[in-house]
């Protein structure tokens, strides 16, 4: 006989399912042995899809349904709610083996499991790098100079037409070997049953791209949402071992940091969320490009990229004088080197006209790669906040006597 299941609301289970608080008198009601092992299976057991029993839960007004269905459920499963104790291993088991090492598909910047972030003002280029990442994987080509591992990928591409990609595609010379495109994704939060359904597709790939993370997002989802969804597709990388990349946008840089990864719009746990972050920095009017890179298992490394030379996209500069070249123009450079240097912001922003915000971005850029360096006015009869002044170093002034030799083979 059946043991009768006493009158609790189903919003309790979901309550705890979402770890939210349960106040005594709630949990009072939750004392029937059928509830309590409900209840703490849907708490621990990994086993079922989290996005999966939320959503089933919620499509189960009635209680004993709900109940009945999820301990039919649990017997399918079996295994899965099955010894849920945690298994942990010994250090000296740990270093009785030496660290496999990690298998790179791009040499120090993606290896299997990784979760990875490609961020960038809009209109900067981030599509067209993916393309080419994309590209680079799918035929084992070097990707911006590094060494690839060829392997299958699956790009979604939902801001983007089957029309435009099949140009970019043609543009690239692209010649697919083992590339799949998909152009629609079910709206993703933290019960979406489309988690569900990547963790099933990934493990057919070595690569997901996700372009972009905005456009794949559940409209209106809260900062913690978003965070949950993050942890997801983090928890989802590392046990498929399909590395994921996630195209985003920044807002427009804060000169007043040293940290130009806090530009990254959304909630903070975006940035630990991932194994490896990139970040383009383009400020136009220039051509050239930064890439930054932090990672996890790889020391941070910039490079500079220009529109590439014989086709779409971008290739790596190796050397600084072609960062000059590229710089050309309006450039802070070639102004201090027509006018001579000892200027200040204000008399640069004014002779570019440029904000002070983007010719400070440049200064700062030429200062940290040893092209200028700055003083401050100590004018004593100069009543307003002290100057910078903005110098040329004796290495650029060296490397470039007369301004008219810097010209670019790019510029408008």
């Amino acid at each position: 006989m059946t043991t009768p299941i006493p009158p609790i609301d189903l919003s309790l289970f979901l309550q705890a399912l979402r770890g939210q608080p349960i106040t005594p008198a709630d949990r009072q009601a939750l004392t029937h042995p059928l509830a309590a092992e409900a209840i703490h299976v849907l708490q621990t057991a990994t086993g079922l899809p989290h996005q999966a029993l939320s959503a089933w839960a919620e499509g189960h007004p009635d209680r004993q349904t709900f109940l009945l269905d999820f301990f039919q459920a649990r017997d399918l499963y079996g295994p899965a709610y099955e010894n849920l104790e945690l298994k942990p291993a010994s250090l000296a088991s740990l270093l009785s083996q030496p660290p496999p090492p990690l298998a790179w598909l791009i040499d120090n910047l993606l290896a299997p499991g990784h979760l990875l972030l490609l961020a960038g003002r809009p209109k900067t280029g981030k599509t067209w790098l993916a393309l080419q990442l994309a590209h680079a994987l799918d035929t084992g080509q070097p990707f911006l100079g590094l060494s690839t591992r060829p392997g299958r990928l699956l790009y979604l591409a939902l801001q983007d037409s089957p029309q435009r990609i099949q140009q970019r595609a043609h543009l690239l010379h692209w010649q697919p070997r083992q590339a799949d495109f998909c152009f629609h994704l079910d709206p993703l939060s933290p019960a979406s049953p489309a988690l569900d359904q990547l963790q099933v597709t990934a493990r057919r790939y070595a690569l997901l791209i996700l372009d972009t993370l905005a456009a794949a997002l559940a409209p209106g989802l809260d900062d913690p949402s978003q965070t949950a969804v993050l942890h997801t597709l983090l928890q989802l990388a590392h046990t498929t071992q399909t590395a994921i990349l996630l195209i985003h946008q920044t807002a427009k840089a804060n000169p007043a940091t040293d940290d130009p990864f806090q530009a990254l719009l959304g909630p903070p746990a975006l940035r630990r969320a991932c194994d490896v972050g990139l970040l383009l920095l383009r400020q136009p009017p220039d051509k050239a490009a930064t890439l930054l890179i932090e990672s996890r298992d790889a020391p941070p490394a910039s490079l500079t990229l220009a529109p590439a030379a014989n086709g779409p996209g971008w290739q790596p500069i190796q050397t600084p004088p072609d960062l000059l070249h590229l710089r050309a123009g309006r450039s802070v450079i070639r102004t201090m080197l027509e006018e001579g240097d000892g200027l200040t912001l204000d008399h640069l922003a004014g002779r570019l006209n440029l904000t002070r915000q983007a010719v400070y971005s440049q200064l700062r850029y030429a200062e940290k790669h040893g092209y200028v360096y700055r003083t401050r006015d100590d004018d004593p009869h100069r009543v307003s906040k002290p100057a910078d002044r903005w110098w040329l170093t004796d290495h650029t002034k060296d490397s470039h006597p007369h301004p008219a030799i810097i010209k670019s083979p790019i510029s408008a």
